[in-house]
């Protein structure tokens, strides 16, 4: 059974168990973000384990589950986790959600993730909407062969192009939640170390405006699959930065906690127009 067919079959899994046949919405809550399945009207969660060819998750804070309900009267999914190249799957592996998503007919994926700052501007508890990426983990996801019925040489610049207004929007909506948003380009590692000062700054000055080890290979496989993909992270520290109290998972609980009640009414607004 080739990559697609096992994507299918989860589909197939997934509208079998919950009988959506068709979702208007997919969010992928990051590292911290599994508040964000509050959001939704819950009708039924699926474990990763129980779908056929979900691998188990082994990222702290990843629960591994998909999320069923409505927003605004409209299907909605929530991944409560996601997979990453550092820990150790294939690429193919690590958007496979992503081309479930496709058979399960979802028209919008928002991607969220924890970053750190590169831009002197940014603080931690900022958000930032991704106007544009660089990829800097070594290898992409669309390595191999052709896929049948998608896009062979995607242009990447279509996660992008003619959303000015939709990024603006949800900065607008900063305020009304108590929260600082800017848009910036979203720098992808492998990790999982943390990059070194030099690397921060190398980052840096090509452009990049915060650095974490997620979200592009998704963006990546969402755009050869011909699906509507708009990304946001939350600055959780300073990239390059000897302080280990900050990124420990006590402070990023603490610090998710407090952005939390914001987060979720931004995303809520969001998926309900």
């Amino acid at each position: 059974m080739n990559y697609l067919e096992k994507a299918k079959k989860a589909a197939y899994y997934i509208k079998e168990r919950t009988g959506y046949n068709k979702l208007n919405t997919a969010v992928v809550a990051g590292s911290g973000l599994s508040f964000l399945k509050d959001i939704l009207n819950k009708e039924i969660e699926l474990s990763f384990t129980e779908i056929p060819y979900f691998p188990p998750l082994t990222a702290p804070g990843h629960k591994g589950s998909l999320i069923f309900g409505k927003i605004n009267g409209e299907n909605t999914i929530i991944t409560g986790g996601r997979y990453h190249y550092y820990e150790g799957y294939s690429m193919e592996e690590v958007v496979f959600p992503i081309r479930v998503f496709k058979y399960l007919k979802v028209k919008k994926i928002y991607l969220t993730n924890a970053a750190g700052a590169l831009n002197e501007d940014y603080h931690r508890g900022d958000l930032m909407v991704v106007k544009n990426h660089i990829n800097l983990q070594g290898t992409s996801p669309l390595r191999g062969p052709a896929l049948e019925d998608e896009i062979r040489f995607p242009l990447l610049e279509k996660a992008y192009y003619n959303k000015e207004e939709e990024r603006q929007k949800i900065i607008s909506l900063g305020e009304k939640y108590g929260l600082n948003i800017h848009e910036g380009i979203y720098t992808a590692i492998c990790g999982p170390e943390i990059e070194s000062s030099a690397e921060a700054e190398y980052m840096r000055r090509i452009g990049g405006d915060c650095v974490g080890m997620s979200t592009v290979p998704e963006i990546i496989a969402a755009v050869q699959s011909r699906l509507d993909v708009l990304a946001v992270s939350v600055i959780t520290d300073t990239a390059g930065e000897y302080n280990p109290e900050v990124i420990s998972s006590e402070n990023m609980e603490l610090l998710m906690g407090k952005l939390a009640p914001g987060i979720k009414g931004l995303f809520k607004e969001i998926l309900s127009e």
